[in-house]
């Protein structure tokens, strides 16, 4: 097995592991990107970003690159007809094909997507919600994806989603967590005070 197929297994193992991982978000950060960085060495690809979808914004917001500059926190927006297509497509979609369903959707963010060099798209999809889109460039060599590249593009982007699906479900968690405990603390508060008030006086 050659070097990069042994970095890719172990990237896999620590995003199919990213429930133990993921007591920060750095260490979310770092495993999504080193995530990221393998799959492209693995397949000889020049460049390539993953972006979070973001149901209230209805964009993807990059969160991790390479080979392009300045491309954190670059927004790509989506239609919600185009989210649908999205969910209901899988494995690579060229951006470049006259018929991929998503003209529109290339034509709004021509500039965004020159800018990441993308010439594919790769949505990732857990529990039927679109949790972001991987944009690769083209190969060092020029050639087309083969089915082998698929496949293993495929298998990445599967398990990036259900990282993403649960770094998602684990902050809300945290988030309602810290609501609840602060509810708790404000009402202990308040029987403190109406405790004090009910207290007879002395004469």
């Amino acid at each position: 097995m050659g070097l990069n197929n042994r970095k890719l297994l172990h990237s896999l193992g620590a995003l199919a592991d990213l429930g133990a991982e993921i007591s920060s978000t750095h260490d979310f950060d770092e495993v999504v990107r080193a995530s990221l960085h393998t799959l492209l060495g693995t397949l000889a690809i020049r460049k390539g970003a993953i972006s979070r979808y973001s149901v209230k914004t209805g964009q993807l917001k990059i969160i991790a690159a390479k080979g392009v500059r300045d491309a954190a926190g670059c927004r790509v927006s989506l239609g919600q007809g185009e989210v649908g297509g999205l969910v209901s497509r899988s494995g690579l979609i060229d951006l470049a094909a006259e018929r991929n369903g998503l003209c529109q959707f290339v034509l709004r963010n021509a500039e965004s997507l020159r800018r990441l060099k993308a010439a594919a798209a790769v949505p990732m999809v857990a529990r039927g919600e679109l949790m972001g889109v991987i944009f690769l460039s083209e190969k060092f060599s020029g050639e087309d994806y083969d089915s082998e590249d698929l496949a293993i593009i495929a298998t990445i982007s599967r398990h990036i989603a259900v990282a993403l699906y649960n770094h998602r479900l684990l902050v809300s968690i945290r988030r309602k967590a810290k609501r609840t405990g602060a509810c708790i603390k404000s009402f202990a508060i308040r029987i403190r005070i109406r405790s004090r008030h009910s207290r007879p006086r002395s004469t």
